[in-house]
This record gives structure tokens, C-alpha cells and sequence, in this order.
């Protein structure tokens, strides 16, 4: 056993110094650059600085929140992700994980194969140690890789960290798991400007974590390119804030060194429609065209011919995981300058279109050669993808021309960092016109309008593309924006308070509360979007519990149509949790009551009578005996009363299209 000085001696000499992490941080990214056949040249100055004023605050006993501004495509992320490897090298010092919350569970999804390479090629932490949780993925056990070990990143939403930290999910019967976890990690929470609302709801909870996070001296990096100073000013209250530029004036980067450039077009009373129909005629390989809604976007897909050689791709928030995961994952490959061929022996070059690929089981780009060796080859002279503002962040993909509804100047500039977002890329953007401003604040739409108005067209391509002018951009946008004062002015009062304390500062729980915590000002409802062959238990009540404990009695398939007419009887059946997991998409209360005509199950009970009912999933454990293994499944429920409440419902399936989702 050394003595205590002798471990100091030689843990010391383990710790990498600042300086010298960024070196290491800086030949990764020169590693990544290389492969991926992009410019080499590692990272960039205020890369260096955002990370050293991260490493700096990790020495100190309480560290003040960091706040990284940068634009659009420069590279935030590996400056949010690298200081967890600082702390694994030094043996933990001021953190013990990463808890990286995003805005959206596409987010997630969309960043976390990102992730888990850049890690790997620092080689500190290991891919499986980098796990997702959301709604959509293990909510059971939240932050961990297994019953006891815990995920060393863990990449969350919002929603999913807010409702862990108030002991609202728990990790088995464990409470205290997921709030420790969060008090004990390094906190980034990216893309933080797409977590407002109308009413700065999730604002004020972000910022009554912030404080308490801080206050247990936990580290603390808020991420955004375009965070209006009125947010700013609301979410940090005045208290310190390490600023990375502390001015945006700091900044003399020009965009053209970190990306492409574009040209850029407001075309005002001129809606998205008019513009689309001539896209045909308009010089282009990779398309991006971004609606306002889901409605709008897929109207303008169904209009869109797909002519030879043509791939088109709809992606949208009311897809089930496993199709909107497979095609981001396309999107990902195919909307970029050039890649390499995925064929193991090969990795050529392939610069730009056309491509050739395959799907199963994961999309190959293959180039001409390697495209001999496979059937069902798909060749893509054009790709065009429509989309919605799910993505205006996370999605790292480059088109060369981007037809946009007009939107908030924020969500505008998000957009654009879509298009020509690689250097030595040139493309265009057109703005176009809409006819109503939802889903967003009707005076943000008419602030942007008047700016875009009055902008001549290098002042409209600075806007959207530099830091200085971008913010001053959105906060003209801003300016005559107020938040609404919520209806349950009450019960956000009572959250907060509990969030900053009361809740957790005692081992006593209070369950009517925790209910009713969420991070948003409306509930949120998961849809389950099934297909015919489920895998389903036959299960019995037999162990009573908060967690519902049931008796497995058989396992097997079952038609669709089948499991609807057992739970219209009352029958006891289970279906398995990843049919669950990977069929499902979330919705706002207000959303879905909008759709709700597709949660309506009908059952003729004669001539003039009919049956009404709603299928709702509550989530169970099965096991064979009391003392046997659990399995985790979600038992379908019939509800008579046709009103929604924040929970999981079955879609009716006349209602989901495989291909454009639920419909309206």
C-alpha cells in the first residue's frame, strides 16, 4: 500500500495539464478530419477558448456556468463533449458523468452516433458507455448502461433530465439514482434557445435547476448559436456567467472560414407552394425544403414527383423512431459534399452525387465498383429532403439550395446553417412567405418579416450567417416579444420551489406532486403507431404495487386487428417494451387534441350504435413467479371516457401512413 503522499505524487503525474488536453483534443479532431476527407485544420480559436474556460471552471470548488456562443457550424459540440474526458484522465475530479440534455428526442437520436465517434477517437470513453434516454427509449432506467452500472455519457432530453432530477422516473425502485446522477455530473445543456415556449415555461424550470446544479458546485455549459438577449437575460437573472466570446464584436472569424457560403432571397407574398413548383427547374443535388408544420410539409412531399434518379425523403415529428431514425440516418449519408464508400476493404472517395446504396440492414453508400456486388442497388443523381424545424438542429447534413418558410429570425439562421454548411460549398436560400404564423408567436413572424423587408441582400446573407449580425438579427426579432403569464400560475410556483429544493432536500415524497411535474406548460402524450405481428404476453394481476407487478401466463403473436378486439373485451394482453419503444413519437396535449379523431377506436354494436373508446398503455413487469425475472411490458387498457391525459395511447392505424405518418 503506497503511502497517501506517494498516490498524490503519482495521480498528479496522470493529470493532463490544460494546455496539453487541448493539444490532444486538437489532433482528435485533425484524426476525424482526415477520415472524413474534410479540411484539416483541428480546432479553431474560440474552440480552444470555450474549452479552456470550461477546464478552468472544473479546478474550482464551485465552478460559474459557462455559456458557449457560437454560430452555427463551428463546432459547439466538441467543445460541450470534451471536457468529460479531462475529468475520466484526471480520475474524476469536479464531475463524475456527462449529462448532455438536448431540446428534442431527434436531437438525441440524430447526435448520438456523432457522439459516441468523436469520444472514441479520443479513446477515453468507450461507445456503450454513451447511452440515450427519452420517452422512446429505456425511461425505466434512466442514465444507466445496466441494473447497477451506470452510463458514463448519457444523452438525454430536457424532458426526460427534468423529470429524473424531480424523481418523477425512477431507476427500478430507486429515486434517488437519477438526481444523484445529474448532481454529480458535468451538465451541457445544447441548442438551449429551442427549449422556449410562449410563456417561459421550460425557462423558468431550466433556470431553477441551473441554480440548484450550481449551488452543489456541479459544472455547468449552456450551448446556442442564437439565444435572443431577452432569454439571456431571463434564464441567468444577473448572476455571473463565463461568456465564450464575452462579446460578439470578439468574434472576427468571417463565416467563409469555418463553411460555405450561399445566396440568399426573401420572396414576400410569395408562399412556399409557389416557390416549390418551379424547384424542378432550378439547379440543384440536394434539396432542403422546411415547412412551418407537419401538415404543410407533408402535403408539399405527396406534390413533389419523384422522377428517375430522384430520392425524396419526408422526416417529421410524427413518425415512429425506427422510421424517422432510418431516415436521418440516410440523410445523414447522402446530403453532404462527398463520403467514402462503406464497403469493408474499399472506402474510396465518392465526391457528391450521384450515389449508389442499399438499406438493409443499414444504409451502405457504396461507390460504382462496390454497387456491382449488391442487388437492389438504388442510384441518387438528386436527393431532396422536406422536413420541418426538427431540423434545424442536430442534423450535421449540407444542401446546396433551401426553400424555407419565413419563421422567427432564430429558427431562420438554424435553418440556413443548413445549407452550404461545409467550406467551399455555394448555395441558395429562398424565404418564402406564410399565410398564418403558427405554430409560432404571431408578432416574432411579423418582427422577422419587417427586418427581412428592409435588408438589402448582403445585409440579409450577414444575418443569416455571421455571429454579430445574426444576433442582432434575432434580438430586433425579439424585441417586441413578451411571454404570456401561464393560466397555472399556481402550480408552476409549486414546481419550482419543489425543483429548487423543498423536494429534494428530504427523503419524503410526495407523490401527488411529483405527478405533477413536467418541463413544458403542456403535457406531453407518446403515440403508439403499431404494425400487424406483435410479439404480446398474457399476463394476470397477481403482485400489487405503485409499479404493477403481473403474472406472465403465455407468449406469442398476434395480428393487429387481433390485440385491438382483446383490449375492446377487457383481456389482460401485454405487447414488449421495444414494440413500444421503437413504434412511438411524442405530442403536446394541445397538439394531439388537434388529431385526437386518431386515437378513436369504433365498434359497430348494431345498426345505429357504436362503441367509442380510447386504447391506452400503462407500463408493467411480468414475470413467470414471484421470485423469477421481470420483464418489462405495457399492458393496453380500454378507456370509455374520450378525454386525453398526459400518458401513452395506441394510434388507430387508418390514421398512421407508413410513409407520411399520422395524419391530420
Amino acid at each position: 500500500m503506497y503511502p497517501p503522499e506517494v498516490i498524490e505524487r503519482l495521480t498528479d503525474n496522470l493529470r493532463p495539464s490544460i494546455d496539453d488536453f487541448v493539444e490532444t483534443v486538437d489532433k482528435a479532431v485533425k484524426r476525424i478530419q482526415e477520415d472524413r476527407k474534410l479540411d484539416v485544420v483541428g480546432l479553431r480559436y474560440w474552440q480552444k477558448e470555450g474549452l479552456k474556460a470550461i477546464l478552468n471552471g472544473l479546478e474550482k470548488e464551485k465552478p460559474s456556468p459557462v455559456l458557449i456562443r457560437l454560430p452555427t457550424g463551428y463546432g459547439k459540440t466538441i467543445v460541450g463533449l470534451s471536457p468529460i474526458v479531462y475529468e475520466v484522465q484526471r480520475g474524476w475530479g469536479s464531475a463524475s458523468w456527462l449529462c448532455y440534455s438536448l431540446p428534442t428526442r431527434t436531437l438525441c437520436d440524430g447526435l448520438s452516433d456523432d457522439i459516441k465517434d468523436y469520444l472514441e477517437y479520443l479513446g477515453w470513453v468507450k461507445p456503450d458507455e454513451v447511452c440515450v434516454y427519452h420517452g422512446e427509449a429505456d425511461a425505466d432506467e434512466i442514465f444507466m448502461r445496466g441494473h447497477y452500472d451506470y452510463a458514463t455519457v448519457a444523452v438525454t432530453t430536457f424532458d426526460t433530465m427534468v423529470l429524473s432530477y424531480a424523481r418523477k422516473t425512477a431507476s427500478g425502485y430507486h429515486l434517488e439514482r437519477p438526481s444523484g446522477f445529474l448532481a454529480t455530473s458535468y451538465a451541457v445543456f445544447d441548442e438551449a434557445h429551442m427549449l422556449q415556449d410562449m410563456y417561459f415555461f421550460s425557462f423558468a424550470v431550466m433556470r431553477a435547476i441551473l441554480k440548484k446544479l450550481k449551488a452543489v458546485g456541479a459544472p455547468i455549459v449552456v450551448m446556442t448559436a442564437t439565444m435572443p438577449g431577452k432569454i439571456y437575460d431571463y434564464l441567468f437573472g444577473g448572476e455571473y456567467v463565463a461568456m465564450i466570446p464575452s462579446s460578439p464584436d470578439e468574434f472576427k472569424e468571417r463565416a467563409e472560414s469555418y463553411r460555405g457560403t450561399f445566396k440568399a432571397e426573401y420572396h414576400e407574398g410569395k408562399m412556399l407552394e409557389d416557390i416549390f413548383k418551379s424547384a424542378s427547374e432550378l439547379s440543384w443535388k440536394r434539396l432542403l425544403v422546411v415547412a412551418n408544420t407537419v401538415d404543410r410539409a407533408a402535403r408539399t412531399y405527396e406534390k413533389f414527383d419523384a422522377s428517375k434518379g430522384l430520392l425524396k425523403l419526408l422526416i417529421h415529428a410524427r413518425l415512429t423512431r425506427s422510421e424517422r431514425v432510418r431516415r436521418e440516418r440516410l440523410a445523414k449519408a447522402l446530403l453532404r459534399p462527398k463520403t467514402n464508400c462503406s464497403q469493408i476493404n474499399c472506402g474510396r472517395e465518392i465526391v457528391g452525387p450521384p450515389y449508389n446504396y442499399v438499406e438493409e440492414p443499414q444504409v451502405k453508400i457504396l461507390c460504382d465498383e462496390c454497387a456491382k456486388m449488391y442487388e437492389g442497388v438504388k442510384r441518387v443523381d438528386r436527393i431532396a429532403l422536406i422536413t420541418t424545424q426538427v431540423v434545424e438542429a442536430g442534423l450535421n447534413i449540407s444542401s446546396d439550395l433551401l426553400i424555407t418558410d419565413i419563421a422567427p429570425a432564430d429558427s431562420l439562421i438554424q435553418r440556413c446553417g443548413r445549407c452550404s454548411r461545409f467550406r467551399g460549398e455555394n448555395g441558395n436560400v429562398i424565404i418564402t412567405d406564410v399565410e398564418s404564423p403558427l405554430p409560432y408567436p404571431e408578432v416574432l413572424v411579423k418582427e422577422t418579416r419587417s427586418a427581412l423587408m428592409a435588408m438589402t441582400q448582403s445585409e440579409l446573407v450577414d444575418s443569416l450567417m455571421e455571429l454579430r449580425d445574426s444576433l442582432d438579427f434575432v434580438n430586433q426579432a425579439y424585441d417586441k416579444f413578451e411571454p404570456r403569464e401561464i393560466e397555472s400560475k399556481a402550480e408552476l410556483s409549486e414546481l419550482l420551489t419543489y425543483v429548487e429544493g423543498r423536494g429534494l432536500s428530504t427523503f419524503t415524497v410526495d407523490w401527488k406532486l411529483i405527478d405533477r411535474v413536467r418541463a413544458r406548460p403542456d403535457a406531453q402524450l407518446t403515440l403508439v403507431a403499431l404494425k400487424d405481428a406483435i410479439w404480446v404476453f398474457d399476463v394476470e394481476p397477481r403482485w400489487v404495487g405503485r409499479f404493477g407487478h403481473y403474472k406472465l401466463t403465455h407468449e406469442y403473436e398476434m395480428s393487429l386487428s387481433q390485440l385491438i378486439d382483446n383490449a375492446r373485451k377487457g383481456k389482460n394482453v401485454a405487447i414488449e417494451v421495444n414494440a413500444v419503444r421503437f413504434n412511438s413519437f411524442s405530442m403536446s396535449l394541445r397538439d394531439v387534441e388537434r388529431v385526437s379523431h386518431a386515437l378513436i377506436f369504433e365498434f359497430k354494436l348494431g345498426d345505429r350504435e357504436k362503441e367509442r373508446f380510447l386504447l391506452a398503455l400503462r407500463p408493467i413487469r411480468a414475470r413467470e413467479d414471484e421470485h423469477g425475472p421481470t420483464k418489462k411490458a405495457y399492458l393496453i387498457e380500454k378507456v370509455d371516457e374520450l378525454r386525453l391525459r398526459e400518458g401513452i395511447y395506441l394510434v388507430n392505424p387508418k390514421y398512421y401512413d407508413d410513409e407520411l405518418g399520422l395524419r391530420a
